[in-house]
């Protein structure tokens, strides 16, 4: 699959950056294909986030980058300049794994300059760049500490401040916070982000975590069993997945999907009925297809409505026509700021139909609703699982 090229950045973004090129990459360990035919373009400056289930090759993808792997096939060039054999430190690029790799017994001065001074750098350098580091990542009255003394947050900015000292024009992350608890997480993901935006250098950050890639990237790479899936903006891959795989990866909870087939195709729209017998109107263009295919209807539980008894079927918030189900409210996790709403319907993955609503569920288990889908909110797949184009600028 070939990636759409990046938005090309501006030159104070991308002054002390590299630009990437992957072309037909192939990776092979033995007779398993790890990396299938990748064709992506990494823009210099640009945040790109490589994500996908365990296993998909994400991983192995940014160590190829980084000259940790050999490229079995294909051509991978920095700046134009092709570097399938180059050596790692030729490649101006700095990583930061999941594991912060500390040295116990040295100091956070230590750690953050041994590195350098491995390189024979010149004692008044190597002590300006790590001054310079850890003003950068608020580490100056922690340099006199030894790991064992630090938090997890700390240790990984020691980690990061290592790499920075190295004045790398691509910093690789390996999941880096997977180690952390949820609130250093946060933090940390604050950090980095502040960290692309002072350091204004190429970053690509591996993660399994939707929020962070959600919240960090300029792009976002789906990968699955070694390939592209999709490649865009977060709120494009949310709004316009291309395909069943892409739309159930990014958002969480998971797109709703419900097998179907379709009653009525055309450009202006698609009905889709249901295998339960229900009809949904659906604001897709399925003029490629014919009446009695196979489909997969999808949509987000934050875009399904609810009405109880007596309250009418609305019409979705403005949304346009509406098909709607009788259904039964299963289980309810009350979140305080927003409620899940488990509803007894059969889907494609065996999960029940989920709802997510502001503030309360506004329903009470095992009571019967009318659950409400808008039509410029709903999303048809074919038998293969590609998208079919949405009618809707806005979404």
């Amino acid at each position: 699959m070939t990636a759409d090229k990046p938005q090309a950045k501006g030159t104070d973004r991308a002054a002390g950056a590299s630009s990437i090129a992957l072309r037909a990459i192939e990776k092979t360990f033995g007779k398993t294909r790890v990396l299938r035919a990748i064709d992506l373009d990494i823009a210099a400056g640009e945040f790109c986030v490589f994500v996908g289930p365990s296993g998909c090759g994400k991983s192995t993808l940014l160590r190829v980058i980084a000259g940790l792997e050999d490229v079995t096939s294909g051509d991978l060039t920095i700046d134009g300049k092709r570097v399938n054999d180059a050596e790692p430190k030729e490649r101006g690029a700095a990583m930061v794994f999941q594991s912060y790799a500390l040295y116990p017994h040295m100091t956070v001065r230590e750690n953050i300059a041994f590195g350098l001074e491995l390189g024979k750098m010149a004692k008044a350098e190597i002590e300006a760049r790590v001054r310079d580091a850890a003003r950068i990542l608020r580490l100056d009255a922690l340099l006199d500490r030894l790991p064992k003394q630090l938090s997890g947050g700390q240790r990984q900015r020691v980690a990061i401040g290592r790499a920075i000292t190295r004045n790398p024009k691509i910093f690789l992350f390996d999941e880096p916070l997977s180690n952390l608890d949820a609130a250093l997480r946060v933090q940390m993901r604050i950090e980095i982000a502040k960290l692309h935006e002072r350091l204004k250098a190429t970053m690509i950050y591996v993660t399994h975590d939707q929020v962070e890639a959600m919240t960090l990237a300029d792009r976002i790479v789906i990968l699955n069993e070694g390939g592209v899936v999709q490649v865009g903006a977060p709120l494009e891959l949310y709004h316009r997945p291309k395909s069943v795989f892409a739309a159930g990866f990014i958002g969480s909870p998971r797109m709703n999907f419900l097998r179907g087939e379709l009653a009525a195709a055309g450009e202006a729209g698609a009905t889709v009925k249901l295998a339960t017998g229900e009809t949904i109107e659906a604001r897709v263009d399925a003029r490629a297809a014919a009446a009695g295919a196979k489909v997969t209807l999808g949509i987000r539980p934050e875009h399904v409505a609810l009405a109880r008894s007596g309250e009418g079927e609305r019409d979705g918030d403005g949304d346009g026509a509406a098909g709607t189900l009788r259904v039964r409210v299963g289980m309810i996790e009350s979140l305080g700021d927003v409620a899940i709403v488990y509803l007894e319907h059969d889907t494609v993955d065996g999960v029940p139909l989920t709802v997510k609503r502001e503030g309360e569920a506004g329903a009470e288990r095992g009571e019967h609703v009318t659950c409400i889908f808008p039509a410029n909110a709903c999303h048809v797949f074919d038998a293969d699982g590609a998208a079919f184009p949405r009618l809707d600028a806005a979404r």
